[in-house]
């Protein structure tokens, strides 16, 4: 009997578990298709923008491809007209006079954005599903002044 009872505790987990993964993974695979192309300006309301990402990093500036938090399961971006709020661990506000730089990563496989900031130490990057999604977000913050640096891949 208790073999029977330890059996069947494993195919429980098993398929609790399965069942779980395909829901995260499936929350993932939605958000990687949601596109954003529209004016960014025109859209945006007092409660601001949600750009879906699929992942956050942040870590310190001097390490910058060595990520020191990670955040694929609630990441979050939202842009306002003067400032952004992201979610790596934990929520933060930068407004867009404090960003000392931005470098755009495009490749067939991701999709990436760098944020490093004026008078912070670390740096926040955002892993966009699709292409024309980040070069949205790039149009918003051009317009605000904000160009990638000379190292980005355009």
């Amino acid at each position: 009997m208790p073999i029977e009872s330890i059996i069947i505790t494993i195919i429980t987990l098993i398929i609790i578990s399965s069942a779980f993964t395909f829901v995260v993974l499936d929350r993932r695979r939605k958000v990687s298709r949601k596109i954003i192309t529209a004016d960014l300006t025109q859209a945006m309301s007092t409660e601001g923008l949600d750009i879906p990402i699929l992942d956050a990093y942040a870590g310190l500036k001097g390490l910058a491809p060595i990520a020191l938090a990670n955040n694929n399961f609630r990441p979050k971006l939202t842009l306002f007209d003067n400032h952004m709020e992201y979610r790596v661990l934990v929520r933060k506000r930068a407004y867009y006079s404090d960003i000392a730089s931005i470098r755009s990563y495009r490749s067939r496989f991701y999709n990436k954005l760098r944020f490093t900031f004026n008078n912070k130490s670390n740096y926040f990057t955002a892993v966009f599903g699709n292409e024309e999604t980040l070069q949205t977000v790039l149009n918003f913050l051009g317009e605000r002044g904000i160009m990638p640096d000379e190292k980005s891949r355009l």
